[in-house]
C-alpha cells in the first residue's frame, strides 16, 4: 500500500479587495489643493526666517543654516521660494 501526501507550505495570499472607482477631477483637485498647501508653507518658512534675521536672533544666513543644520546651499533654495 502506498500513500502519497502533497502539502502546499506557502503562505497564502489574501484576495485582494476590489478598489472602489475613483473620479481622476476629484484626484487631481486634491493634488493641486496639497500642492498649493506646500507652496505657502515653504512661502511662510522663508517668510518667518527673514523675519528672524531682521530681528536680530540670528546674526545671517549661514547663522541659520548652520543652527537648524541645513547646507548653505539648502538655505538659499528655501529663501528664494519667497518668490
Amino acid at each position: 500500500m502506498r500513500v502519497e501526501v502533497e502539502i502546499d507550505l506557502r503562505p497564502t495570499r489574501p484576495e485582494p479587495e476590489a478598489k472602489p472607482a475613483v473620479d481622476p477631477e476629484v484626484v487631481a483637485e486634491k493634488r493641486r489643493s496639497s500642492s498649493e498647501d506646500r507652496q505657502l508653507r515653504r512661502i511662510a518658512l522663508a517668510q518667518v526666517i527673514e523675519a528672524r534675521i531682521a530681528a536680530g536672533e540670528f546674526k545671517d544666513m549661514a547663522e541659520v543654516a548652520q543652527r537648524c543644520r541645513v547646507s548653505r546651499a539648502r538655505l538659499s533654495t528655501i529663501m528664494n521660494w519667497r518668490g
